[in-house]
């Protein structure tokens, strides 16, 4: 009797629980809040009841148990059954509408629905808590909490049928707004939300053999647990899917016909201007997971498609110094892999090119003249450094290639071919920085000078041949310090300092130890000033160490006796200071000033010299005529010291050429001097006059011979030390590795000394040669292209 009871309960309830649920889907405001309550009784109620069928009490299964799996299974399946109806008659009211009217009411349809599932999941919460929870906690399938099953009911009832029109209108809006039309956003973001919230029921194990199961495994999870991506299935398989593809074949088709009416420059910033549409559009109605897959297709269509051109253009683009048109093409490509490599191999080859012809357009002057070829790898160095920072956004692959362009133009140039030398370009910029460093009317600003010496530096890392570099500024150093023609010392080792921060303290030691003999010679030099007095001669000396500074060997001449007496006078003092070290005077390395007597000349001007021009001044003091011959038997001065020296003094017209003609005529010939006439006569030219008071007879003493013969020394003592490097560098890789094979013991040495030099192929089997001749190494005694260490 209670079982009729029961059953008769359980249909009111339920008639009065569909009554209430037809309200809540039908959207009803009126419904006053107590009816939820009461609705929610209902439910509990209806799990409560005891009634159970005659056949499942026949089952071993406790009462209880029986009991309330068995109501709440009907509570479930009539509620099921109730959906699915109500899923059908919203499907009716869609099956035959198309493109915005499909769109709308779906979306409209969708929002009440979900709103109506929500409302009817929280009724049905005790179901959810007792049995459903139990049931899928055993593992049952096909059950779930009841805002899942209604949507699942979505899926199956509408969406099976419904997402292809759906979606192809939707996509139809996206197309709308593209071409620039007002479209109503909030439909297709309905679509999305809907698409969504449909796979909130998906669920799949680890090693399914879809794509996402090797992330789930990376991400830690276990076998039978929902992954976070599942619940985009729905939305990627029947969504993205068909927009990737829309997408690729309307920009595949916009490209192509913009291309045919408009420069790359304007279809870069096309581009620029859709891909920013695009980001916000999935920001505006799509969502966030579809952002790379889109852009990705986009890239494809828009840049991918059209690589070509934008390479064929890019070079224009570098010589009109386009930066905003090259900034965009680099963010363009960046977005591609690989698509920048061109560019860098085009950006490289341009540079290498442009650096070539600007240095040949003022290859000659830069001859004579380091500023012009200096300054001139300055403003393309700036040029193009701009471009790097600016349009390339500092890109290492970018900046690598400017730099591998400098390289191969400082060092391989029109003017190292006039040279016939690659060791033009550091000689140059040694000359650069000894104008820079020098005594002279147009010397910088010292607040300008770290400036200009940061310059210097930015050429000197293209240089390949450092040790040339270092080898001619350390002479021209040593010159500048002799001469005191340094235009600070500080300015001096600020650009040793600047050397030492790239090459190291090896570097510059021997650049420093110049430094440090001046400043304690200077010292000294002041104290023994201070204990004599009375001297006919102003006299300071400089005292340094003969294996630091690159001097020439001494040459001994007779030179005025006052000049003597200070010599002497100094050798006492510093033996008496120091023991065991021997002076040796660099005597045509000095300098001095001659100042004329009044009635000389018609001016008194004062003459700077070096030693061997003082002695032959100094000779006319006695009387106004010599012959070349007597002149070199007085001084005992070997000939290449004493010709130059003389045409210095007959070039400025102090002295007179009269061999041949009347005296009093004072006509002179500076040619006719030579090392084959000894008999020419030299007169004091009497009658001299000089715009300047104080006349440089030095400069007038240096001829491009002696230059090139200095160079050619140089070169010489850095060869050398190549070889000593070389050597030294086989050595410690042999050492290291015992045996190894020709190519690749070449390789290495190489590799160790680029930083230094460029060390040639031909030089490096030289070496190894004289290291087996040295007994240093051998050959194998099976494979003769291999080399073995002795120890």
């Amino acid at each position: 009797m209670s079982s009729v009871k029961d059953k008769k309960l359980q249909n009111e309830l339920w008639n009065d629980l569909a009554s209430g649920l037809e309200s809540i889907y039908a959207g009803d405001e009126r419904m006053p809040p107590h009816r939820y309550m009461e609705l929610y009784t209902h439910v509990f109620n209806f799990c409560s009841s005891s009634h159970v069928p005659a056949e499942t009490a026949r089952r071993g299964t406790s009462i209880t148990q029986m009991q309330t799996s068995f109501v709440g299974s009907e509570l479930y399946n009539e509620l099921n059954i109730f959906i699915t109806k109500y899923a059908q008659s919203l499907r009716m009211t869609l099956i035959n509408l198309y493109g915005d009217s499909l769109l709308q009411h779906y979306t409209k349809i969708w929002t009440n629905y979900r709103f109506g599932s929500t409302v009817v999941n929280g009724i049905f919460s005790y179901l959810n808590r007792h049995w459903i929870r139990r049931e899928i906690d055993e593992g049952k399938l096909g059950i779930f909490e009841v805002y899942n099953m209604a949507i699942n009911i979505w899926k199956q009832v509408i969406f099976t049928d419904l997402h292809h029109n759906v979606t192809s209108a939707a996509l139809a809006l996206i197309e709308q707004d593209r071409n620039g039309e007002m479209i109503q956003t909030k439909l297709i973001k309905g679509v999305v939300e809907s698409y969504i919230e449909l796979g909130i029921n998906e669920r799949e194990t680890v090693g399914s053999g879809n794509d996402d199961g090797a992330n789930s495994q990376s991400a830690g999870l276990q076998p039978n647990m929902t992954r976070p991506g599942v619940k985009y299935q729905v939305y990627r398989e029947h969504f993205v899917k068909r927009l990737l593809e829309e997408t690729l074949n309307y920009y595949t088709t916009e490209s192509t016909t913009f291309l045919q009416s408009y420069s790359v420059p304007e279809y870069m910033k096309k581009v620029g201007e859709r891909l920013n549409e695009e980001r916000d559009r999935c920001q505006l109605y799509l969502d966030y997971t579809t952002l790379d897959s889109l852009l990705k297709v986009c890239d494809d269509a828009l840049i991918c498609n059209h690589l070509e051109l934008f390479h064929n253009e890019f070079e224009a683009l570098l010589s009109q110094r386009q930066c905003e048109h090259l900034g965009r093409m680099y963010d363009l490509c960046h977005r591609v892999t690989g698509a920048l490599d061109k560019l860098k191999q085009i950006l490289e080859i341009y540079i290498t090119r442009e650096g070539r012809a600007a240095i040949e357009q003022i290859a000659q002057n830069a001859m004579t003249d380091p500023k012009y070829y200096i300054t001139t790898i300055l403003q393309l160095y700036d040029v193009y450094n701009n471009l790097a920072s600016k349009a390339f956004k500092l890109d290492h692959g970018f900046v690598e290639a400017m730099d591998r362009a400098f390289t191969r133009f400082v060092n391989e140039n029109e003017i190292t071919r006039l040279a016939k030398s690659a060791s033009k370009s550091p000689q140059l910029l040694v000359l650069y920085c000894d104008q820079l460093l020098r005594k002279n009317a147009k010397n910088v600003e010292d607040e300008r000078m770290d400036e200009y010496l940061e310059q210097v530096m930015t050429v000197f890392k293209y240089i390949e041949d450092k040790d040339m570099f270092q080898a001619f500024f350390h002479k021209m150093l040593c010159k500048r310090l002799v001469t005191e023609a340094s235009a600070s010392e500080e300015a001096e080792r600020s650009m040793i300092a600047k050397l030492k921060h790239m090459c190291g303290f090896e570097y510059t030691s021997k650049l420093e130890r110049l430094l440090t003999d001046v400043a304690l010679s200077r010292d000294n030099s002041d104290i023994f000033r201070k204990q004599v007095t009375r001297r006919e001669v102003d006299f300071s000396v400089i005292v340094v160490m003969s294996n630091v500074w690159p001097l020439t060997q001494p040459i001994l001449f007779e030179i005025p006796s006052p000049l003597m007496n200070c010599i002497e006078d100094f050798t006492r003092y510093y033996s008496g200071k120091y023991t065991g070290r021997k002076l040796n005077w660099v005597l045509q390395m000095s300098r001095g000033e001659v100042i004329s007597t009044s009635g000389t000349f018609a001016n008194k001007y004062t003459f700077i010299c070096n030693t061997q021009q003082i002695s032959l001044l100094m000779l006319f003091n006695e009387r106004n005529v010599y012959k070349q011959s007597d002149l070199e038997t007085i001084l005992k001065l070997p000939k290449d010291q004493l010709i130059p020296a003389l045409h210095s003094l007959l070039k400025v017209g102090l002295l007179l050429n009269v061999s041949g003609n009347d005296k009093s005529s004072k006509k002179s010939s500076t040619d006719e001097v030579d090392n084959k006439n000894d008999d020419k006569e030299l007169q004091l030219n009497n009658g001299f006059t000089n715009k300047k008071l104080k006349v440089d007879l030095i400069r007038a003493m240096v001829s491009a011979k002696e230059q090139k013969k200095d160079n050619e020394e140089v070169q010489k003592c850095v060869d050398e030390d190549r070889k000593i490097v070389i050597q030294a560098a086989i050595v410690r890789i042999m050492k290291m590795r015992k045996t190894l094979k020709h190519q690749q013991l070449v390789g290495e040495v190489l590799n160790q000394l680029t930083a230094r030099f460029q060390p040639k192929v031909p030089l490096v089997k030289k070496c190894i040669d004289m290291l087996i001749e040295k007994e240093y190494l051998k050959r194998g005694e099976n494979e003769r292209d291999s080399y073995e260490y002795l120890a």
